[in-house]
């Protein structure tokens, strides 16, 4: 009697895509919630805006560039801690794992500051309340 189990099995490329991805995402997360310290409660609309004037422009101070997203600087946060879970020893693939974290670091520190600048500077000029 013939069964009708169907086995799905992925291939090396979608688990490799899977894991990019996945290490992607996390450096995003990470790289949106190190850049909500940038701005505080004390940022004014002239910062706000002045920041959003540099970045268009590609000419941002260092202040605002992102730390390294892999440095091991901070408790919690080294290679082994972020992405030892999508690592698999080899060099070169760990390599592309690191750098797919990295990327989305990056974008999402860019995004988050980009968003919140944004949003404090939107017809600011009727806004009278404290942030």
């Amino acid at each position: 009697m013939a069964t009708n189990q169907h086995t799905v099995t992925m291939s090396q490329e979608m688990k490799t895509s899977l894991i990019h991805q996945t290490a992607y995402n996390r450096g995003y997360a990470h790289g949106k919630g190190r850049a909500s310290w940038v701005f505080d409660g004390n940022t004014t609309d002239e910062t706000y805006r002045t920041f959003l004037r540099l970045h268009d422009e590609g000419d941002l101070p260092e202040d605002f560039y992102p730390p390294d997203a892999l440095s091991g600087e901070w408790a919690g946060e080294s290679i082994p801690e972020l992405l030892g879970d999508l690592m698999d020893g080899d060099d070169y693939f760990d390599e592309q794992v690191m750098e797919a974290y990295e990327d989305g670091f990056r974008e999402g520190w860019w995004d988050e500051l980009v968003t919140t600048a944004n949003y404090y500077t939107q017809d600011s000029s009727s806004d009278t309340t404290m942030r």
